[in-house]
């Protein structure tokens, strides 16, 4: 079964140096997984939706509370769904 996570949190560090990278690997770990969603960065600020199967995202989700890179996750919401709204 499909779901869908949504946190905030906020970067430890300005992400424009790494940015790109990060979003090359991401988008190879997300087509691999096939996880969908999207990520809103503005100013350190970060509100991200993740969509999946439910034991991938859920993993994922745990990865990126732990990653050194975020600080105060705040999740939001985690919910099943029947139909996605983001494309791979």
């Amino acid at each position: 079964m499909d779901c869908c996570i949504v946190y905030f949190s906020q970067a430890i560090e300005p992400f424009k140096p790494q940015l790109t990278p990060l979003l090359e690997q991401s988008r190879r770990w997300n087509a691999e997984w096939n996880v969908t969603g999207a990520l809103l960065y503005v100013r350190g600020n970060i509100m991200q939706v993740l969509e999946g199967e439910q034991q991938v995202v859920e993993s994922l989700f745990q990865r990126i509370k732990a990653a050194p890179r975020h600080w105060q996750v705040e999740h939001i919401l985690t919910r099943p769904i029947t139909e996605r709204l983001f494309v791979g």
